[in-house]
């Protein structure tokens, strides 16, 4: 008797917990991410962006000039933080990792972004993207210990080649848009050392992110999410 109750109460909480799974499943949306770069530059080697103790897949688009990514986020959050930095540390206790900061002395920018959706067009089916709500874009300055949000989007960019973060709609993040009147003071050969800096030294980075469980396959000429593939 003991023995049947004990087997129906795992087959219940086995449905259970595939039901919030399920449920948490459809329940995320993706956010689609850019870096724009001038129009006359070519973009020699993809950014390095992290979220959440992943490295996420960047692509390069030479039709749109940008670097485009795809973050997956339950659709209840709206608030994110977004920081470019050249260089990263960290703090640890025990050979255990607690938090990423900004290296000493180094530049940063970093951004809170805010989604308010339009209560009149946000569940509307026929809506543009545009209308279904806005970002609100702050710069903030980090606290003393230069500590990293735990759950920031970290673009791994030179900060100083940054103008400013701008747009954004219902299926996009605000994109990070890069300074033309800096870049075009700097070589081709300069931009491309530049770029394999940043590769390399996130080489390093990668050792403490994970590769996506999921990744979001983006067809760049239309601009749009195709589809998640295990």
């Amino acid at each position: 008797m003991h023995k049947s109750i004990l087997l129906f109460n795992i087959a219940l909480l086995s449905m259970v917990f595939a039901h919030l799974n399920a449920s948490l499943t459809v329940d995320k949306t993706l956010w689609q991410g850019s870096i724009k770069f001038p129009s006359d530059i070519k973009i020699n080697e993809p950014i390095r962006v992290y979220y959440t103790g992943e490295s996420i897949p960047c692509e390069i688009d030479n039709i749109g000039h940008q670097i485009c990514f795809a973050l997956s986020e339950y659709k209840m959050r709206t608030v994110f933080h977004l920081i470019i930095i050249d260089s990263r540390d960290f703090v640890s206790e025990h050979n255990t990792v607690q938090y990423f900061k900004v290296a000493q002395n180094r530049p940063y920018k970093l951004y809170e972004l805010v989604y308010t959706p339009n209560k009149d067009f946000a569940k509307a089916a026929d809506a543009d993207v545009d209308q279904k709500g806005a970002w609100q874009i702050t710069q903030k300055r980090l606290a003393d210990d230069m500590r990293i949000p735990d759950s920031a989007i970290i673009v791994c960019y030179h900060p100083h080649l940054v103008k400013n973060v701008e747009g954004g709609n219902a299926i996009e993040l605000p994109r990070i848009v890069l300074d033309e009147q800096i870049l075009k003071q700097l070589t081709t050969e300069e931009l491309h050392d530049a770029s394999i800096q940043f590769v390399l030294s996130g080489l390093d980075f990668d050792t403490f992110h994970t590769k996506p469980s999921t990744q979001v396959r983006k067809d760049i000429t239309k601009k749009t999410v195709l589809a998640l593939t295990a």
